[in-house]
């Protein structure tokens, strides 16, 4: 005796009530594949009520629409019990298949079990993972809320170093590096020039120096015997005095002094001349080698000052290269804050299976995955998702032939045979005859009501023309008759006057 639940789920497997009622082996068979639809369709009501839950909270509200989510889940419930009661019913057993050879018993398996296998698995796939993610947040909420913020870090600094990557930060740093280099070369440069500067402005003045005391030796020969000259000038001069200065002066020792002065004078001055000259030879040679190195410092002071002047350049466009970057390295971190805003704001469902998934599949500087065990578990709850999901499928093509599918495959087959049967097609003749004579019958009554409808029409219309003459005619009459009358009532008045 078959209670009322046990049909229930007999509906719910697509079963022939009239057909199955016959068949009590196959009873507890299609008990179990309803139960596994229901129970489905009800895991799928807390899946999909779960996710719009989490659809309509937003960022750090306390709960979600649960009227929305409730209705929400019956629509998506409803979804996936049409989907697998369709998986089921769709899936059909052939009694009469046999195979005699092993080429056949392949293209028998293929076409009886491997293919709606695999095709009805990909669907179920699909539906499995669906329903699974919802209760996969809900069983890893907290080992997703302990992983939250390292997610929101990683997500930040991936959109930092794509922001970085298009905004040409690095460019602008490459550029900041190269001036470095540069202004470094410059420096040194600049303060390898300044030295030289240094030195050869030492060297010039030194120079400088050196002619104001000229120490060729011909100047210090010449200088030596303008000295001795001098020296010998001035002993004749005192001598000539000491001696003109007696009272008793010797005449020819006076004028022998007197010619050896002009001789010791034209000595000096032939000396003084020569040390003349020599100094002029110092004082030449001393200014050509100043003015050599004076030629040599200017080229130098120039290089110098373009040196300096590039340095400048290159440190403002680099001053301008750091300006810049900084303002890019700002509206980076602007960016970064607005997406850790909307992550922290956002639809909590999405981001938390992002945060689950990149828990999962985090991995250490060796490559290796750091939480194995949470992966493990979270692919368990998915393939348990997935059994479920294809276990009523699995259940109706591996199970034996039984007494419902012959008689279900009777049904269909004696169906077929009436339908490609001559009495079949004669009852579709009787039928569209029938239908065809009603149609012309229809046409024929609504001939005929148009027909009258139009002669009524007409009959009106020519009582209202006769109706509309007769007026036409009267108010003529009368206005003829009005006429007549005044006519006559003229004529008698001239009668009477005359």
């Amino acid at each position: 005796m078959t209670t009322r639940f046990e049909r229930i789920l007999w509906a719910i497997a697509g079963a022939e009530r009239h057909i199955l009622e016959k068949c009590r082996t196959d009873h507890k068979k299609f008990s179990a594949i309803g139960a596994t639809i229901l129970m489905t369709s009800i895991i799928a009501f807390v899946a999909g009520s779960s996710a719009a839950w989490y659809f309509t909270k937003n960022g750090v509200d306390a709960s979600g629409d649960f009227l929305g989510a409730v209705i929400f889940g019956i629509i998506w419930s409803l979804l996936i019990f049409c989907i697998d009661r369709s998986l089921v019913i769709t899936l059909k057993k052939n009694p009469t298949a046999i195979a005699y050879n092993f080429k056949e018993k392949i293209t028998l398996f293929i076409k009886l079990y491997f293919t709606p296998l695999f095709t009805r698995s990909l669907l179920a796939g699909i539906i499995a993972f669906m329903v699974s993610v919802p209760l996969e947040l809900f069983i890893f909420e907290d080992y997703i809320l302990s992983n939250k913020e390292d997610f929101e870090a990683n997500e930040q600094r991936i959109l930092g170093e794509r922001l970085k990557e298009n905004s040409g930060e690095e460019l602008f740093n490459d550029r900041i590096k190269s001036a470095d280099v540069t202004l470094n070369r410059l420096g040194q440069e600049k303060d390898q020039l300044k030295s030289e500067v240094e030195q050869f402005e030492a060297k010039i003045d030194k120079l400088k120096r050196e002619k104001q005391t000229p120490n060729s030796k011909e100047y210090i020969a010449a200088q030596n015997k303008y000295n001795i000259a001098r020296k010998k000038y001035n002993e004749l001069q005192l001598n000539y005095r000491a001696e003109n200065k007696k009272k008793e002066p010797s005449i020819s020792l006076l004028s022998s002094y007197e010619r050896q002065i002009k001789i010791a004078m034209n000595d000096m001055q032939n000396a003084q001349k020569q040390l003349n000259t020599a100094k002029l030879a110092w004082e030449n040679r001393i200014q050509k080698e100043i003015d050599s190195n004076q030629l040599v410092l200017n080229e130098k002071k120039s290089a110098k000052e373009k040196t300096e002047e590039s340095y400048n350049n290159t440190l403002q466009s680099q001053l301008n290269d750091k300006n810049h970057v900084q303002e890019l390295v700002d509206e980076r971190r602007t960016r970064e804050e607005t997406k850790g805003n909307a992550l922290s704001n956002g639809n909590q469902f999405i981001t938390n299976f992002q945060i689950l998934e990149y828990s999962v599949w985090q991995r250490d500087k060796n490559g290796n995955l750091t939480d194995i065990t949470q992966l493990l578990f979270l692919w368990l709850v998915r393939t348990l998702f997935f059994i479920i999901e294809i276990l009523p499928t699995i259940v109706k093509i591996v199970s034996p032939i039984g007494s419902y599918e012959r008689m279900v495959y009777a049904e269909e087959q004696a169906i077929k045979e009436y339908v490609n049967s001559g009495e079949f097609k004669d009852s579709i003749f009787r039928i569209q005859q029938l239908k065809q004579n009603e149609r012309e019958n229809a046409i024929k009554c609504q001939t005929e009501a148009e027909l009258n409808i139009r002669n009524e029409i007409a009959k009106q219309i020519e009582l209202a023309q006769v109706d509309v003459s007769k007026t036409y005619i009267d108010r003529w009459k009368q206005k003829e008759l009005k006429k007549i009358e005044s006519m006559h009532n003229e004529n008698s008045g001239n009668l009477n006057e005359v």
